[in-house]
């Protein structure tokens, strides 16, 4: 049974709604949610969204607030500090893990990640054109470009369907760069089928794959918490984002929550 929320995200969730409904984006309305509350109430915020992901508005505010938090220049450094010391001492792992700025638990070297075999000796500024284009077929042989800038070009090209996402989410070993331009683009890190192949591949920063591990169903949180060729943070946060949710089920409505158990806290 879900309780009433907090003061802050019920204000940060009208106005998510408002901008929904008004098909506008939402930098200004996510910018005002990390300005106002203290630390810890903002903290607490976050934890509410992660666990309430489900409730309406709940899922559009925490991807807002999940991809401003990854980008680290729209949020000023000090308030980063102060909300990663509020979660930390709140017992709030899952908080702490979207302020992570360790490697993946695996990392491709540069010569690992190559283009396509048949691409690999066409120069950048002919790839990226052929990345605008709308040949299916190179399109897909374009999807295992490593190249920042082909990747940008690929992801917005309106001719990219969700099996060529998750190809390129999937592929191992990848770069960083690659699974970060997937994880906030604007299309594809809303689709449920490409944040669980995020989530899953060793490849991808802790603090993106353990950021999306909230989306999760029941099923695959419980997957995630389990696999342990993920990194120590996404299994973690899939742990406690399981209890939290189940002790929010069980949890009278207008009952206040339990204090976090051990568990809440990641190494």
């Amino acid at each position: 049974m879900s309780s009433a929320p907090t003061p802050l995200v019920a204000a940060y969730i009208r106005r998510v709604l408002a901008v929904r409904a008004a098909k506008l984006v939402e930098p200004a309305v996510v910018g005002r949610f990390f300005e106002e509350g203290s630390p810890g109430e903002l903290a607490e915020g976050l934890k509410e969204l992660m666990t309430s992901i489900d409730l309406e508005g709940y899922r559009e505010g925490y991807h807002a607030a999940l991809i401003t938090l990854l980008d680290r220049t729209r949020v000023p450094y000090a308030r980063l500090e102060e909300l990663y010391r509020a979660a930390y001492g709140a017992g709030y792992g899952p908080v702490r893990s979207l302020l992570l700025s360790g490697p993946p638990r695996l990392e491709a070297r540069a010569d690992d990640v190559q283009p396509d075999p048949l691409l690999v000796d066409t120069p950048l500024g002919r790839r990226k054109a052929m990345a605008r284009g709308h040949d299916r077929e190179t399109l897909v042989r374009l999807c295992l470009d490593p190249h920042p800038q082909v990747v940008e070009i690929l992801l917005d090209n309106p001719k990219l369907v969700e099996r060529d996402l998750i190809l390129m989410a999937s592929r191992r070993p990848t770069t960083q760069s690659v699974q970060d331009q997937i994880g906030v683009h604007g299309r594809w890190s809303f689709r449920y089928e490409v944040q669980r192949t995020l989530i899953n591949n060793p490849y991808t920063r802790p603090a993106l794959a353990a950021g999306l591990v909230p989306f999760l169903r029941s099923n695959h949180l419980q997957e995630a918490a389990n696999d342990a060729r993920l990194h120590e943070a996404v299994r973690e946060c899939a742990t406690v984002v399981g209890e939290w949710r189940a002790a929010l089920r069980e949890r009278p409505s207008g009952a206040p929550p339990a204090a976090p158990s051990r568990r809440e806290t990641l190494q």
